[in-house]
């Protein structure tokens, strides 16, 4: 079982969403546009700071295309 922190997940699913994000050549501000979204928000989350936003949110992202 894995036993990393919170944090070191955050950090590990931020850096996930940016390399597929990065991976399928899509901007930012292009899936803030799509989800309605702030910019900011998408920033926040790529850079691990999750608690900025629900899960639902965060779930949103995940599982745009």
């Amino acid at each position: 079982m894995n036993r990393s922190s919170p944090y070191v997940r955050r950090q590990w699913l931020g850096r996930e969403i940016r390399r597929l994000r990065e991976e399928h050549d899509v901007t930012s501000e292009s899936i803030a546009r799509a989800l309605s979204f702030p910019r900011q928000q998408i920033s926040a989350l790529e850079n691990g700071h999750l608690g900025r936003m629900s899960l639902s949110s965060a779930e949103s992202v995940i599982t745009s295309r």
